[in-house]
Formats: C-alpha cells, sequence, structure tokens
C-alpha cells in the first residue's frame, strides 16, 4: 500500500510544541498557489528575514575576497576561534535550496560553533541557481576547501579540516567530500551534513508522505532542484544519493528530522555509507521538522542538537571541547 499523504495541518499536530509556532514564519505558509518562481520566493524569503531580529556578532567575522574557480572573487567569511590562535578549521556551507541565502545569513551560527568548538570557522559564500547551476555551487566549496588546506589566514591551523552544512548546505557538504575524494583534493578529516537535500528524485516513503511538510515542502523542493540542475541530468556532485560508490568518504554524522521531506534520502545514504565500511553517526530528531534547529533554536530539542554538534565536532578535529560558562 502506497504511504499516505499527511496534511500540513496533521504535521503540525505532532511537532514539538516549542518549535510548531516558529513555522508561522517560514516559507511554506506564505507561498502563493500557482507555479513558484525563483525571483517570488528570494522576494518572499527577504520580507521574512526583515522581520526577524538580527542578533549582534561579535567578534565580527574577517572578510575576504578569493578568486573563484572561473575567476570572479569568492567571498569568505573567517569566524577566528575566541582567543584569536590558530585552530583547526570548519567549512560552513549555508542553506537555502540552492537558489536562496547567503553565508552573511548564517554568522551568528558560526561564531556559536566556533565558540563551541574552538575551531576557526569559514563561510562560503558561493554562487546560486538558477543563475549560476551545478556545478558552480559545489565548485565553489572546493574552492574554499582548497584555500582553508593552504592555511592562508593566521586564524587557521594547518591540519586537520571539517566540513559541514544544514540542507542544500548538508548537500553540497557531502557533495564536496566526493568530489575531494574523487580528485585526490584536500583530505576532509569529518562531515556534518545537517538534513542534507541530497536526492532529485523525490522517490522515497518520506516524499509521499510528507509532500506538504511545513518550512521546505514538494513545491519548494521541485523549483529548487529545477534551478539547480538548468535542464542538465543529476551527477552524484549535485546530487549525492544518486553515488554509485559511498566508500572511502570522510568519517561522517547525518542530522535529519522525523517531518523532513529528506529525512529517508538522509537515512538512506547513512546507511549505504555504514554498509560500504564506512563511519556515520546518525541522528532522527523525533518531534522536529526541516530547519527546526534554525527556526526554534531556544527550544530544547534544538539546543541538544547543537551541544552535541559543537562537541563532536570539536573531538572530530582534536581539539579541547570547551568548558560551558
Amino acid at each position: 500500500m502506497a504511504p499516505r499523504t499527511r496534511t500540513e495541518t496533521d504535521i503540525i499536530a505532532n511537532v514539538d510544541p516549542e518549535i510548531a509556532p516558529a513555522i508561522a514564519a517560514t516559507l511554506t505558509p506564505w507561498l502563493p498557489d500557482g507555479e513558484l518562481e525563483v525571483s517570488a520566493l528570494r522576494e518572499l524569503d527577504a520580507g521574512l528575514a526583515a522581520a526577524r531580529e538580527r542578533p549582534v556578532v561579535s567578534p565580527a567575522p574577517d572578510v575576504v575576497h578569493v578568486s573563484g574557480p572561473d575567476g570572479d572573487a569568492l567571498e569568505l567569511r573567517i569566524h577566528a576561534a575566541r582567543g584569536g590562535a590558530p585552530a583547526p578549521a570548519l567549512l560552513w556551507i549555508h542553506g537555502g535550496g540552492m537558489i536562496l541565502g547567503a553565508a552573511e545569513g548564517d554568522d551568528a551560527l558560526c561564531r556559536a560553533y566556533a565558540d563551541g568548538s574552538a575551531v576557526a570557522v569559514v563561510a562560503v559564500d558561493y554562487r546560486l541557481a538558477p543563475e549560476h547551476p551545478h556545478p558552480a555551487p559545489v565548485e565553489d566549496c572546493y574552492r574554499a576547501l582548497e584555500w582553508i588546506a593552504s592555511a592562508q589566514h593566521p586564524a587557521i591551523a594547518a591540519g586537520r579540516i571539517a566540513v559541514a552544512g544544514a540542507s542544500a548546505g548538508g548537500g553540497l557538504a557531502l557533495g564536496l567530500a566526493l568530489l575531494a575524494r574523487d580528485r585526490g583534493g584536500p583530505r576532509i578529516d569529518y562531515v556534518q551534513a545537517i538534513y542534507p537535500m541530497i536526492d532529485d528524485r523525490g522517490i522515497t516513503a518520506a516524499h509521499e508522505q510528507l509532500a506538504l511538510a511545513p518550512v521546505w515542502n514538494a513545491r519548494l523542493d521541485e523549483l529548487a532542484w529545477a534551478a539547480y540542475l538548468g535542464g542538465a541530468p543529476a551527477d552524484h556532485y549535485a546530487a549525492p544519493a544518486r553515488a554509485e560508490d559511498v566508500a572511502g568518504l570522510p568519517s561522517l554524522a547525518i542530522d535529519t528530522a522525523e517531518f523532513d521531506l529528506f529525512r529517508d534520502d538522509d537515512i538512506d545514504f547513512a546507511r549505504r555509507v555504514l554498509a560500504a565500511g564506512g563511519r556515520c553517526e546518525l541522528h532522527v530528531e523525533a518531534g522536529t521538522v526541516h530547519g527546526f534547529d534554525g527556526i526554534a533554536p531556544l527550544a530544547a530539542v534544538s539546543r541538544r542538537a547543537w551541544g552535541r554538534r559543537f562537541e563532536t565536532l570539536a573531538r572530530a578535529l582534536g581539539v579541547a571541547v570547551p568548558v560551558s560558562e
């Protein structure tokens, strides 16, 4: 029997009560009827972002521009470890379905990573689709990885490197791990993929059950993949779930949510990595939705998730876990 598509109301009724109210300020309740367009979605997203209070980030990141893969300037935002001493680096890749967002929007999160994991965080402002379809975003991330590996910034210590990202950023993190493996590029020691967007096919039970999911639904997903692929077929660097060989990847951590369109894609990828002899820590957060820890960061489940991520990242990079004040 085919899985039943659940209504958005039914899903929200089962979401953690600390998270459910925050859904009202996300994209899905405000989507217009009819065909979606990236330009209109960006305008809507900007309006919702303007209505949110933006935290002050201190110290402010150091913004540098390096030559991108096509010769254009690629912006990197460096958040030094507290105290300023050189530290192992985390490459952070923002979300937004490959069509929305910017590295600057994650400054507060990157500062939290730098403080919570005692690492230097480098956020890459990769180019967005549809203006820059695949492989431009993942190539920008690869260029950022090369720059980090060269340790050209005083905040970065040569040695261990981690990559992390959420949603589209999580998908790019896994795509980057595959690309670095296949090219013999800079070594990545650890990857945190948070509810990653990794499969354009939409073939799992979750894609059927949760087509009307809050925060990120099937309509948004179809628009994002169409823009990202630009009419070309997906390879495994664009859609890591398509990779036939998942051996030889760095140690992974994959987090996903019970009511997330990507849930089964993420679980299956973790299962395949383990079956191939790799290492992968998997968490499926009950009662949560896509982006839960961003829209409701003070919810207990969100605080636990971020605390776990900060601690495991520090351990993976061999730095002392900071003591909470």
